[in-house]
């Protein structure tokens, strides 16, 4: 148990990342998960608040990471447990820090006038089940 599951007991709260699986993630099917999360990251990267979550930019990869890790897993049909790949071997914290910096990455890429669209074709997901692409 660590402080925050203590935090969390005594105040009888959900972390932002519950609130966010909650109100936002549950009704999804888990496969629709990463996109959906990567569509929220950019607007909390704006400063847009989604709900009452309370979804930060400094908390929003760690709070979401598990959801991210599970939603990959369920897309590619990957047992988390039982997996040597990449997906399965990392914390779902630092999944979700990749995935933030990934989203980051391509929204400033978006925005340059020397990079080639191609680039924003390809979805972050592709790259954590199957590290083996390149641009």
């Amino acid at each position: 148990m660590n402080i925050d599951d203590i935090a969390d007991d005594r105040t009888r709260r959900n972390t932002p990342g519950e609130m966010f699986y909650n109100k936002w993630l549950s009704d999804l099917p888990e496969s629709q998960w990463p996109s959906y999360i990567d569509e929220n990251a950019q607007l909390v990267a704006e400063g847009i608040l989604i709900g009452e979550t309370n979804l930060t930019r400094g908390d929003f990869a760690p709070e979401t990471g598990k959801y991210y890790q599970k939603g990959l897993a369920t897309s590619a049909g990957v047992p988390l447990k039982e997996t040597s790949l990449p997906l399965g071997q990392h914390d779902p914290k630092d999944i979700g820090r990749v995935a933030w910096l990934f989203n980051r990455l391509r929204i400033e890429l978006s925005d340059s006038a020397h990079t080639d669209i191609e680039i924003q074709a390809v979805p972050l997901s592709q790259f954590l089940i199957n590290p083996s692409l390149s641009c």
